[in-house]
Order: C-alpha cells, then sequence, then structure tokens
C-alpha cells in the first residue's frame, strides 16, 4: 500500500504504515553557522507547495549601508516586516538571507497580498529600522508565474556560492562549533496567509501498480529519488497532469479482481472508496 500525494508542484509517494525506527536519540540542532543542503531542500519543498499564480506576488530585496552584525541584521528585518504587517494584515511572504562579498547580510522576499505601495515609502520605512538609517531597496511586481520561478530559481532557492579561500584561510577546517553563527537562513511570514496549493491524495492498494509507480519514480530521475526506500519526493512543473494521468490508471485498473486488494482514491483531502 502506497500514497501518492500532490501539492502544487510536489509529487510524493510514501507507505502510510512504515515507521522510521531510530536507534540512538536524534541530535539537537545546535548554531546554524551554515545553508546547508538540507535546509535548502525544505525550502525548495516548502515553495513548491504553494501556488502564487492567484495572488498579487512581489520580489524584494532588502539591503544595508554598513557591515551590521547577526543580531542587528535579524533585529532591523523583524521590526522592518513587523511594520509592514501592521499596514497590511494580509501580507505573508517567504525569505531568504544571503552575505555579499564584503560580509553584510542581505534579503530577499518573496511578498504576497501586498498592494501597490510607492518605492520611497518601503525605502523609508526600511532606513528607519536599520542601525544607521541608511540602506537600499528594490521591489518588483511579478505578474506571470515564469517570472516567479526565475526570481524564485535566481535569488531565492540559489545554492551558496562555493568560495575559494586563500591558503592561510583555516575557516573551511573549523569544526561546527568553532564557526560563527549566522542564524536562520530562510524562513516564512504569517504562514496562514501564504497561499499553500490544494493537496490531493491516491490510496493504492495494489502491488503491482505501487511497484510500477516506484519504478516510474526512479526512472524521473535517474534513480536520484531519494535513499529512503519509503518515501519519494519529486518536484515537477506538470504535476497536476501527473496526478491526473495517475488517477486515470486507477480507475483503468477497476473493477479488480478479489486477490487484488482494493484501490481507493482521494480527493481534496476527502477518502472515497472506489
Amino acid at each position: 500500500m502506497i500514497v501518492v500525494e500532490k501539492q502544487g508542484h510536489v509529487l510524493a509517494a510514501y507507505d502510510p504504515q512504515y515507521v522510521p525506527r531510530r536507534t540512538v536519540k536524534p541530535p539537537q540542532r545546535g548554531e546554524v553557522t551554515e545553508f546547508s543542503r538540507k535546509s535548502r531542500r525544505r525550502m525548495l519543498l516548502f515553495l513548491n507547495r504553494c501556488d502564487f499564480s492567484a495572488t498579487r506576488t512581489s520580489f524584494l530585496t532588502l539591503t544595508f549601508h554598513a557591515v551590521p552584525t547577526i543580531e542587528d541584521a535579524t533585529r532591523s528585518f523583524q521590526k522592518f516586516m513587523k511594520r509592514l504587517r501592521r499596514a497590511f494584515q494580509a501580507c505573508a511572504g517567504i525569505w531568504r538571507k544571503e552575505f555579499q562579498a564584503r560580509g553584510a547580510a542581505h534579503y530577499h522576499v518573496l511578498l504576497v497580498n501586498v498592494p501597490y505601495v510607492g518605492w520611497r515609502s518601503i525605502l523609508r520605512t526600511w532606513r528607519e529600522c536599520t542601525p544607521d538609517h541608511e540602506g537600499s531597496i528594490h521591489i518588483k511586481l511579478l505578474r506571470t508565474h515564469k517570472a516567479i520561478i526565475g526570481y524564485v530559481s535566481k535569488y531565492i532557492a540559489k545554492a551558496p556560492e562555493e568560495v575559494v579561500s586563500p591558503l592561510l584561510d583555516v575557516s573551511p577546517y573549523l569544526t561546527a562549533p568553532q564557526k560563527p553563527s549566522i542564524g536562520r537562513s530562510w524562513g516564512w511570514i504569517n504562514k496562514e496567509g501564504l497561499p499553500l496549493a490544494q493537496t490531493t491524495r491516491i490510496l493504492i492498494d495494489d502491488p503491482d501498480m505501487s511497484a510500477s509507480i516506484w519504478a516510474a519514480a526512479a526512472l524521473e530521475t535517474n534513480g536520484k529519488c531519494g535513499t529512503n526506500p519509503h518515501v519519494v519526493i519529486i518536484f515537477r512543473q506538470d504535476a497536476a497532469e501527473s496526478m491526473a494521468f495517475i488517477m486515470a490508471h486507477v480507475r483503468a485498473y477497476l473493477p479488480l479482481p478479489a486477490d487484488r486488494g482494493k484501490i481507493c482514491y482521494t480527493v481534496r483531502n476527502e477518502l472515497i472508496a472506489a
């Protein structure tokens, strides 16, 4: 038995009866010292579960004039977002923090549900939140899905660049406790206001079809669909079409002989016996 789930541009298949066994206690999360691969994958998974097509979406970049500390940069960003939310209660967004070559942090924010505001007003508010009352902004309305994907891939979901260190730079050889904390690298504002897509699930209780879907996932990703044999996650632009294709095959399997098990499918989280 497997469950095939679609939400936004995410297709996932998993065994609902699988419970991972932990032989040791999972380690507690310590200080964040880098934008790790796992953190980037979690961010991509969350972004792809959203549907920005029906919302007014803007892309905002916030830059500091000086080089503030991590604490001051975080405090400035939080203060700015609180002011924005007081002005527009429905405002929501996903943010990513990066560091420039000079060491200063700057923020990229994908904003939804924010009406037109003059850039001078946004700049004035941002400067009031920064330690030296300086800084710059860049805001752009994203009118198409293609533009949203372009900005997300170029700025928010961009993998950290590999920095070639000088010979005497020992920072790459430091252990995690020795590296400086950079704080969280990404997050959301007002999660309830984000346009999370509707979830559709199919419960398949047929060994042959379950094996076929798992094989198709391995073929789609060239065998790189994850190391967990009980869970597979794929990002696809045509996830809705793929889900419709699977559901069509589910219906094609019906009716089934008694010895082949039972197939059920769910639409919008409501389980319907096939």
